[in-house]
């Protein structure tokens, strides 16, 4: 036999609800974010292979760790937006609960309403991993390529 959904305390509905604006808000700014970091791939793509600093680079005979850059820039960019699609997604999921939850105060909706956050931040941990694993993979290549090139005779 089920039990009637439990009636959430005002108190919690009135930190909820309080909170709401400011997830959605945090939301906006992930998307604004995720568009930044998209367009920043392309604009740098469509620079270094068609534009003038193309030209300039090339002139200047480009190589090595700088033309490394040049093709990785553009991935690492949209690698990162990639990066905070899902949280931006839980996040508006989180306060679309809330939403519901101030609307039809259970206990059930208080429940889906935090399974949303718990994702949310199950996934920027998930992001700060993955970020600091790139990190220090950056600067391993990095300190190999100074190694490579002779800096490491100094």
């Amino acid at each position: 036999m089920e039990s009637a959904p439990s009636p959430v305390s005002q108190a919690v509905l009135n930190h909820l609800a309080r909170t709401r604006g400011w997830t959605l808000f945090i939301c906006v700014l992930l998307w604004i974010g995720v568009a930044v970091m998209a367009l920043s791939a392309v604009s740098t793509f469509f620079m270094f292979q068609f534009g003038e600093a193309s030209e300039s680079f090339r002139a200047a005979g480009a190589m090595g760790a700088m033309s490394m850059m040049i093709t990785f820039l553009p991935i690492f960019y949209l690698a990162y937006a990639g990066l905070l699609v899902y949280p931006a997604l839980k996040l508006g999921k989180y306060a679309s609960r809330i939403g519901a939850l101030l609307i039809a105060p259970n206990e059930e909706q208080l429940a889906a309403a935090l399974d949303q956050q718990r994702g949310f931040w199950k996934s920027i941990g998930i992001a700060v991993i993955i970020s600091i694993g790139l990190y220090i993979g950056i600067i391993a290549i990095a300190m190999f390529g100074a190694l490579r090139s002779g800096l490491g005779s100094l």
